[in-house]
């Protein structure tokens, strides 16, 4: 007779289901974070218009055409956008880093902890 190893089955534990309204103050903070980096990089831009501080300079007078029948782009929007998704990509990666250090991986019962690295004593072999 052969021996058939049993499925995987599902652990036990239960995780508590997460309330809904989380899924609602999650898309709140993305809008706002969204809309907050548009403002940010319009002001920023601004700024950079009349004192220039930044190492570099912002093209300000510009349009961009993809295609003839398409609408022609405004540069300073475009820079704008450009600008409000770095800024938005950095927020959103603050808001994670916080988020970790606020609240740690927690293993679980069936969770094997992190190796250790041994790390190399001399760079020399």
């Amino acid at each position: 007779m052969s021996h058939v190893q049993p499925a995987f089955r599902e652990s036990t534990l239960k995780k508590k289901p997460i309330n809904p309204i989380w899924r609602g103050i999650g898309l709140i903070v993305m809008v706002l974070l969204t809309v907050g980096a548009f403002w940010l990089a319009g002001y920023v831009l601004e700024k950079q218009l009349l004192a220039p501080y930044l190492p570099f300079a912002v093209p300000q007078n510009f349009t961009i055409t993809i295609t003839p029948w398409l609408p022609t782009i405004p540069g300073k929007l475009a820079v704008q956008l450009g600008t409000a998704l770095l800024i938005d990509v950095l927020g959103y990666a603050v808001l994670v880093l916080v988020w970790s250090i606020i609240h740690p991986v927690r293993l679980g019962p069936t969770d094997a902890p992190q190796p250790r690295g041994r790390g190399r004593s001399s760079m020399v072999r």
